[in-house]
């Protein structure tokens, strides 16, 4: 008889291991700075919002969610935040909703992800379901 246990692997995004091609805003990386997060990778994006994934000093997935700014109003932007465990992360749990007058909400998928996307959110890519 055969007998063994396997631990769940933690999850990953393999685009933080690609070269980014797309410049981080200085205000995802001012707050990302703020929040001691290395690493910022560009995940996806939305008709007025792009969202970004980082790793915190103690290893969290952490989401952030730039709402830019509008056209006519260039002070009308937000960045929102959100960090979690591998766990989390693993189980879909990775989300973040901000914004100033305009709400939107976006939840980090981790590779292979065959799990449940928050209601309402559709998905963008891979890795991001978002709204």
């Amino acid at each position: 008889m055969l007998a063994g246990c396997s631990g769940s692997e933690d999850p990953e995004l393999a685009i933080m291991n690609d070269s980014q091609e797309r410049e981080i805003p200085e205000r995802v990386k001012d707050v990302g700075e703020d929040m001691q997060m290395q690493n910022h990778t560009f995940v996806g994006e939305g008709e007025d919002f792009s969202v970004f994934a980082a790793r915190d000093g103690q290893d969290a997935w952490c989401i952030l969610l730039y709402n830019e700014p509008s056209p006519n109003n260039p002070d009308d932007w937000s960045v929102s935040s959100s960090c979690g465990t591998s766990g989390d992360l693993a189980n879909g749990k990775g989300w973040v909703q901000g914004g100033s007058s305009r709400t939107h909400t976006a939840q980090l998928l981790p590779d292979n992800y065959s799990g449940e996307i928050a209601e309402d959110l559709e998905r963008v890519n891979d890795n991001l379901a978002a709204k």
